[in-house]
């Protein structure tokens, strides 16, 4: 199955879940750097840096928390899962209010582990999404993977907020 969507769309979603995620994970770590303008970090797959926790990705989904989406490669490169150098993925589902923690190399780790499990037993996770600007077009393939199963079986922080909290965000001009 496959989904096309709008990069332009894609990229303003993905500008606001980094600037949620800074609002959200301040009330824990105050000291945060946007890493968004900076090209080389953006290259290797980091846009936020966390003091006390470390080199952030962050994964905006507008779907539901109870499956993640984890890219595989772009296009027939590495994606996200093998191309980032960030410590950790910061998967946000903003419609939700909830963020979740992964450790990229656990994620890593998992996926070498359960990929050929899921193509057996579960090949209907594995999903392909197209992404149009202009007259390029370009395909990502990931695994959907329940949250519950991850859970279980790597270490997985969830951070919720409340809207409250989003005031920051919109007053920075989304929403």
């Amino acid at each position: 199955m496959s989904k096309e969507f709008g990069f332009r769309a894609q990229l303003a979603i993905g500008e606001m879940g980094v600037r949620l995620a800074k609002t959200v994970l301040r009330y824990k770590y105050p000291v945060i750097t946007d890493l968004q303008d900076d090209m080389e970090m953006q290259k290797r797959g980091v846009d936020l840096y966390v003091e006390g926790l470390g080199y952030l990705e962050v994964k905006t989904d507008s779907h539901s928390p109870q499956r993640l989406f984890l890219e595989l490669d772009v296009s027939g490169k590495p994606g996200a899962v093998d191309r980032s150098c960030a410590d950790y993925f910061c998967v946000l589902f903003y419609k939700h209010r909830v963020m979740y923690l992964v450790s990229r190399s656990e994620l890593q780790q998992w996926l070498r582990e359960k990929y050929a499990w899921v193509q057996e037993v579960h090949p209907d996770w594995i999903k392909v999404i197209r992404s149009k600007s202009n007259k390029s077009t370009w395909s990502a393939r990931g695994v959907v993977v329940p949250r519950v199963l991850l859970a279980q079986e790597v270490n997985l922080g969830v951070i919720g907020w409340e809207e409250e909290d989003e005031v920051l965000v919109k007053a920075e001009g989304w929403g």
